[in-house]
Order: C-alpha cells, then structure tokens, then sequence
C-alpha cells in the first residue's frame, strides 16, 4: 500500500476510532487522525494489543502535539517561540527542554548545512509574507534591508546552557521547517511506549514508519508528483520520510513562482529550478531538516552535498517544460518505483 502526502491527507480528513478497510482490503487498520500545526496528523495502526484503548492513545497522542503547538507555534501571541520573538534584545530567556531540543537541532543543522538551514530565518520569512501575517511579497530584485539582513545572521542569538537572548530587534526564530519533524518524533516514542510494535505516523508530508505495514512487509511510502500521483515510493521500517517543495506554498511575481523557502545567504526565495526534495533518514526531525537545507542549496549544490553525505535523497529539478528525477545510490536502496 503506497502512501503519499496527498493520501495521507484525504485519508486523514475522513478517519475516526473506528477500523476502516486500507486501500488493498486485506484487512481492517485503525487509524488516528486530527489537527494541528496547520495542517493534520495521521497514525495508522497494525497489530494492536487487545489491552490497548484507542480513545486514550488518541488524548495522549493529542497532549503532545498541543504541547508543541504551545511552544514552538507561530500563529499563537502564547507560545514559547512568540514571546522569545517578541521580546527586547538581550533579554535572557529561559527555555523548555523541547524548544531547546529543537532550537539545538537547528543550530546543528545549520552549522553541518553551511547555513543553508536557519533557525533565524524568520525575518526573511516575513518580509516576503509568508509569516503569520501574510501580504503582498515584493518583487524580487528589491534590494533586501540592511536590518532584515543583519537579523538572520550568525549573531541573530546566543544561547547559554539552557538560556536563550536575541541580539538585534528584528531577529525572530522560526522553527517550522522541523518541529513537526520532531512531533512525528515524539508521537512515534508515544506508540513505542504503548507496546505497539507496528505503525505509522504522519503529520503533513512528514513521516515515520516502524515495523510491518498492511500486506505484511514493510511500510511502503509514495512521494507524491507536484503535479498529481507517485513520483516514487520507498519501503522503510524504523525509518522517516519528509518532503520540501515548492508546489504547495508560493506566490507568484509576474508569473515567476516565489517559493516560501528562504536562502539565508541572499535573503531571497529559493529559484524555480527545483520541485522537491524527500530525505529518508534515521528521524523525522532529520528529514525534515535536511529535506529544507537541500531544498535550499539547490539542485546541483544539494544533489552533491547529498551525494558526499551519504544521504538518502531524491531530487525533482525542473528543465524547461519537464522534470528531471536525481536519486543518491543510498535512496536508491529503498526506492520501490524508478
């Protein structure tokens, strides 16, 4: 049974508590599904102990995802991340082990990535408005400000142990592109814990898959064509999928697609020249990451980076009116469709 993001939401929108039949009716799979982070989760089950009450999975399930909301949420004026964001320069802020988590993730990423990731990347983020506050983006030779700039850099913040500060007015942390990587995460420790020893979870195009899926085997999961149906599938088994693309969120400047990823190095949107990128790797928070970071090398910059980094990648790239498909030997090991 081949998954992708589009299936997996039209899944999501029409689960319950209840068993439902998976597309190769062999047998009855319940599934878990809701909102959050903007978008919706899924958790599709195999081989639940009969101890095992779903309603009460689900409230656990939806305590975490709340608990991430509240904290790195930033549509919420509440969360962690709004009030280290809104806060004056130099002000010390202590965090919560999770935002730390994630916040230290990043600054990892960025630091293996050459900047490529960055968690200080909101003040680009909304000045081509795809913030919380979304507008008109200007136009793309537009000389980007000298403070929009200087607040994405490398001293945008400091952390102390436990303790953050931002050091220019402007700096806004933006955690977007891995915190629901690190929530499939946290809800795939859930299941563990809960001694259910086959599923998969879902929250977007981010997921993680562990033990035997429907038929059996391992979980089969598609990575969906920007325009309609499977570019490829993958099989995996303790393993996470995510997918960065340009299809789903952009805005157009004299029919020129305006991605809503950001290069930290020019401060403008990510050319047109590549559709997505899926990683597989060992955690969802990983794949996400790096399926941003390579997003935003680009094509041939990634696509090498990728290659001298051993990663599990697929590249779409875009040439003319057609697209050209670029798989590392390693994604290539547990691809299922070429």
């Amino acid at each position: 049974m081949v998954m992708s993001r589009r299936k997996i939401l039209k899944f999501a929108g029409a689960l319950t508590l209840s068993p439902v039949l998976t597309a190769c009716r062999a047998k009855q799979v319940p599934l878990l599904s809701g909102r959050t982070m903007g978008t919706r989760y899924s958790v599709q089950l195999e081989q639940i102990p009969k101890r095992i009450s779903l309603s009460s999975l689900k409230k656990e399930i939806e305590s975490v995802l709340e608990n991430t909301e509240s904290l790195m949420s930033l549509y919420r004026s509440d969360s962690e991340l709004s009030l280290i964001n809104g806060s004056d320069p130099g002000v010390w802020h202590v965090l919560s082990p999770s935002t730390l988590r994630v916040v230290k993730h990043g600054l990892k990423t960025m630091r293996l990535s050459g900047g490529a990731y960055n968690p200080a990347s909101g003040p680009l983020v909304d000045y081509w408005g795809f913030g919380s506050q979304m507008r008109i983006a200007p136009p793309l030779q537009r000389q980007i400000p000298l403070e929009v700039m200087n607040s994405v850099g490398a001293s945008a913040f400091d952390i102390d142990h436990e303790a953050i500060r931002k050091n220019h007015a402007e700096s806004a942390l933006n955690l977007n592109a891995i915190a629901k990587g690190d929530a499939v995460d946290q809800l795939a420790q859930v299941l563990e814990r809960w001694g259910i020893p086959n599923f998969m979870v879902g929250i977007g195009g981010e997921l993680y898959a562990r033990g035997s899926g429907p038929r059996g085997d391992r979980w089969q999961i598609g990575i969906e064509h920007p325009d309609g149906g499977i570019l490829t599938a993958v099989s995996v088994d303790q393993q996470a999928v995510a997918t960065s693309g340009d299809y789903v969120h952009f805005a157009l400047d004299h029919g020129r697609r305006i991605s809503h990823l950001m290069n930290p190095k020019t401060g403008k949107p990510i050319s047109d020249r590549l559709a997505l990128v899926s990683v597989v790797a060992d955690s969802a928070i990983d794949a996400d990451a790096w399926a941003t970071a390579l997003m935003v090398m680009g094509p041939d910059e990634g696509f090498r980076f990728a290659l001298q980094h051993d990663m599990k990648a697929v590249f779409l790239k875009r040439e003319a009116a057609e697209y050209k498909m670029l798989q590392t030997p390693r994604f290539k090991s547990v691809a299922t469709m070429t």
